[in-house]
């Protein structure tokens, strides 16, 4: 029901409770509170027929490394809830290759690794430079960045197990207005729900920035602040 249908229903029941005997006094106290509804709501369906009032934002966007969202209208409003996903772009990961008899060899990924040491002639295994006592074949756990060192006499044979993808080092921060908030990039989201609303200039922007490029989701909700309209319009 537009607004000009309420109020030309409420005028109606003024004659119909009048015509049953029910005065209304034009001065009434009443009268005016429920006339001032009336003459609102008129002007926001007036503002709502020019395109002036957008009554809920949702704007989204999906992309590459940088999302940058703005209000269509130009209009102020309120931002309550924001929706941030992106991807955490991985490596291949790296078996541990066995080196020299006695010479070290690196788990170069991100994550601990297993390590399965099968047949030759093995005398010692050590992990990070600590000899694993009375082990000389099976799996070993070797840390992300640790290093692996066998001795033997005949080369034995290893088989690499990951825990985890091998994660690229990523930055993601999220730009509002005009302070930049740095993200917890490991999480591959962030979540703002259910905020009282942070008031947005007609022009304020929010960018969601994730380097290196990675793809990316952004999405933004929020409501029109009518009073900093009327101020506006004003002006």
């Amino acid at each position: 029901m537009v607004m000009s249908e309420y109020n030309d229903r409420v005028k109606g029941r003024f004659r119909s409770d009048n015509d049953s005997g029910n005065v209304y006094e034009p001065g009434s106290e009443l009268v005016r509170f429920l006339r001032g509804i009336n003459d609102n709501m008129e002007a926001i369906q007036a503002k709502l027929d020019k395109g002036l009032i957008d009554i809920d934002q949702y704007l989204y966007e999906q992309s590459l490394g940088t999302i940058t969202l703005q209000n269509p209208t130009r209009q102020p409003w309120l931002l309550t809830d924001i929706i941030a996903t992106w991807t955490i772009p991985t490596d291949a990961q790296n078996p541990v290759v066995l080196q020299a008899s006695t010479v070290a060899s690196y788990n170069n990924n991100q994550n601990g690794v297993w390590v399965n040491v099968q047949g030759g002639t093995v005398t010692v295994v050590a992990v990070n430079g600590t000899t694993l006592t009375g082990v000389t074949s099976g799996l070993v756990y070797v840390p992300a960045g640790g290093t692996l060192t066998i001795t033997y006499s005949v080369a034995p044979t290893l088989t690499t197990t990951y825990t985890g993808p091998n994660n690229i080092q990523t930055a993601a921060s999220l730009s509002i207005k005009d302070r930049t908030y740095e993200l917890n990039s490991n999480s591959g989201q962030f979540q703002a729900l259910g905020m009282h609303g942070m008031q947005m200039d007609k022009d304020a922007k929010v960018t969601l920035t994730i380097s290196p490029v990675a793809p990316c989701f952004l999405q933004i909700m929020g409501c029109s602040d009518y009073r900093k309209i009327e101020r506006s319009e004003s002006d």
